[in-house]
C-alpha cells in the first residue's frame, strides 16, 4: 500500500476462495480468456450491466437504474491488455480492470458526463430471499446530492457499518446500521424497510421512514460459503443519497486468509497495486491487527488518526480514508 493510508481507513476482503490460503482462490482471472455478464453497480449511483469478454478484449454495458437520467443507456468498447493482467478501455488508457470468471469485476468505468469511476459487480446475484440473508459488514461512498462524479466534501462522504437481512417475513426487511455493529447492540437504532426482488437479482429496499426511495442490492454466494453484495444509492428521497456500498457477511477473519496481491481502483478513476502479507502488514508497513473493533474488520493504527479495515476471506476489498486531502474510497481484487 502506499502513503495515501494516511488516516482512518477502512476496506474489506472478501472471500471467494475454495481452497488454499491467500488473497486468491486459483479461479480463473482476467490474463484467462473468457467471456462472462456482471450485475454491477457504479459509485456515483448507477446499476449496470456488465459484459466483459477477453477472448476478443472488448467489453459493454447498459445502465439499468440511474441517478442521472442515463437509464438504458448502452455503451461499448475495445479493451487494451496491459502488464499486470489488468485491462484498460481504449478510451481511458489510466483506468483499470479486473475480473474474476463467475465471480466478480471490478475497476474503473467511463460514465457520459460522469467521468471515470469505480465499478463493482458480480457475476452470479441471488434470486431468493434465504440466498441473501445474513448478517453483512459494509463500506460505503455516498453524497447527499447528485455528485456528477465530483466526489467532494461536505456533500459526499465514506461511512462503514453493518446491516442484515431477515428473510423470517415475506417480504423480506432489512436493518442498516452506520458506525454500529448491529451484532452488539440490535436492530433498534438502524434504519429499516422491506426488500423486493425486480428481478435478475436486483432487490429494490424500502425505507420506513421515507416515502419514496432508489436503493437497490445485488449479492452472491462465494465459494468459501461467505455471502457478498453490493448497494447502490441513487436518490435524496431515499435518505441514503446516491453512491455506493460493497458488503461482506460478518465473520472472523484472519490476516492470513487475506494475504495477497492487490489491484485498486480509486474514487477519482486512479489505479494501482498493494500487498498484503500473512502477518497483517502491508508492503508499505502498515500493521493491521483482525477482528477489531468487530468480527470481520481489522485496526491499525498510522501518523494522522486510526485505520479500520474489515477483513474476509480473500477476493476482493475496500477502504475509506476520510482523513485524507481525498477521503479515499478504494476497491481492490486479488490478482
Amino acid at each position: 500500500m502506499s502513503p495515501r493510508f494516511t488516516s482512518l481507513l477502512l476496506a474489506t476482503l472478501l472471500g471467494l476462495t475454495a481452497c488454499g490460503g491467500g488473497g486468491g482462490d486459483g479461479s480463473a482471472g482476467s490474463s484467462s480468456s473468457f467471456q462472462q455478464t456482471y450485475t454491477a453497480s457504479a459509485s456515483v449511483g448507477e446499476v449496470l450491466s456488465y459484459t466483459f469478454n477477453s477472448t476478443n478484449n472488448t467489453y459493454s454495458y447498459t445502465i439499468t437504474e440511474s441517478a442521472y437520467n442515463l437509464g438504458n443507456t448502452t455503451v461499448s468498447g475495445n479493451l487494451t491488455v496491459n502488464g499486470d493482467g489488468t485491462y484498460s478501455p481504449t478510451t481511458a488508457p489510466a483506468a483499470k480492470i479486473f475480473a474474476t470468471q463467475g465471480k466478480v469485476i471490478g475497476g474503473a468505468l467511463p460514465l457520459t458526463g460522469l467521468g471515470t469511476r469505480p465499478f463493482f459487480g458480480i457475476a452470479t446475484p441471488s434470486t431468493t430471499a434465504p440466498a441473501i440473508a445474513g448478517t453483512y459488514n459494509f463500506v460505503s461512498l455516498k453524497c447527499t446530492n447528485p455528485s456528477n462524479g465530483n466526489f467532494t466534501v461536505p456533500n459526499c462522504r465514506t461511512d462503514y457499518g453493518t446491516m442484515k437481512f431477515d428473510n423470517s417475513t415475506n417480504p423480506p426487511v432489512y436493518y442498516f446500521c452506520s458506525q454500529a455493529n448491529l451484532t452488539a447492540t440490535g436492530t433498534g437504532a438502524c434504519a429499516t424497510g422491506q426488500m423486493n426482488h425486480t428481478g435478475s437479482g436486483v432487490w429494490r429496499l424500502t425505507n420506513n421512514a421515507f416515502a419514496n426511495i432508489n436503493v437497490y442490492f445485488m449479492g452472491m454466494q462465494g465459494a468459501n460459503g461467505q455471502k457478498i453484495g453490493i448497494l447502490d444509492f441513487n436518490n435524496a428521497a431515499s435518505g441514503f443519497g446516491y453512491g455506493q456500498a460493497l458488503l461482506a457477511q460478518q465473520q472472523s477473519t484472519s490476516m492470513a486468509d487475506v494475504s495477497g496481491s492487490y489491484v485498486y481502483f480509486k474514487q477519482d478513476g486512479t489505479a494501482g497495486s498493494m500487498s498484503l502479507m500473512s502477518n497483517g502488514t502491508t508492503d508499505s508497513s502498515r500493521i493491521f491487527t483482525a477482528n477489531n473493533p468487530w468480527q470481520g474488520m481489522a485496526l491499525s493504527n498510522a501518523s494522522g488518526g486510526q485505520s479500520l479495515a474489515l477483513y474476509s476471506g480473500a477476493g476482493f476489498y475496500i477502504y475509506r480514508d476520510p482523513a485524507s486531502s481525498d477521503f479515499s474510497f478504494e476497491i481492490g481484487i486479488a490478482k
